[in-house]
């Protein structure tokens, strides 16, 4: 499957990052040293949890990692969804609501039992808010503690979280990861980042 991925036609990434290859028409896999668990787990979560009609999510075939060349890389194996990426198309109000109606809804999927800040099943936070090699928190209040030591090198003000409800987030809503598919359905690519977070995280 390794050699498979490596052969397979290119359809985004590059070869100096992460690569998303083509290994049939109903498959594609995401393979790199960035590609982690944590990816697969919010996927998986999400498109278990979701109405289909609302929100599209790529189903998940098979996560592992591979270190035969000395380096971890991680290969994410799951479904081909086709359609046309928001970045490719001039603005669609009706894609645009239906994003909105997309982002509500996977803020009401269920939180699972312990689940702290970050991924599902806790795992290292990783994205544009967090530092390149991932942060754990182990509760809220550490995830607050984090952001409120930083902020106070240029700031005396301090976060309070708590009255933010807990939800899922994309948190890498750019138009490159949103699909508008036949159906006129919406369609999210690209979990990495994705986690349980306060709602104001993504709005």
């Amino acid at each position: 499957l390794v050699q498979m991925c490596q052969r397979a036609p290119l359809i985004a990434g590059s070869s100096f990052g992460n690569r998303i290859v083509r290994l049939s028409d109903t498959l594609v896999a995401k393979y790199g040293m960035g590609v982690w668990s944590e990816e697969a787990r919010n996927q998986e979560y999400a498109y278990a949890h979701v109405n289909k009609s609302i929100l599209y999510i790529p189903k998940v075939l098979r996560y592992f990692e591979d270190i035969s060349q000395g380096s971890r890389v991680g290969y994410l194996i799951m479904e081909y969804v086709s359609g046309t990426p928001l970045d490719a198309m001039d603005t669609n109000p009706h894609a645009m609501m239906a994003v909105a109606n997309a982002i509500k809804h996977l803020s009401r999927i269920p939180v699972p039992r312990f689940q702290g800040p970050g991924p599902v099943g806790q795992g290292a936070a990783r994205g544009y808010l967090w530092p390149e090699e991932g942060v754990f928190f182990n509760s809220f209040e550490d995830m607050q503690g984090w952001m409120n030591t930083r902020l106070a090198v240029v700031s005396k003000e301090r976060l309070d979280l708590n009255a933010h409800r807990f939800t899922m987030r994309h948190m890498d809503l750019v138009r490159r990861n949103i699909i508008l598919m036949a159906d006129s359905s919406i369609c999210f690519l690209d979990w990495a980042f994705a986690g349980f977070y306060p709602e104001l995280f993504e709005i």
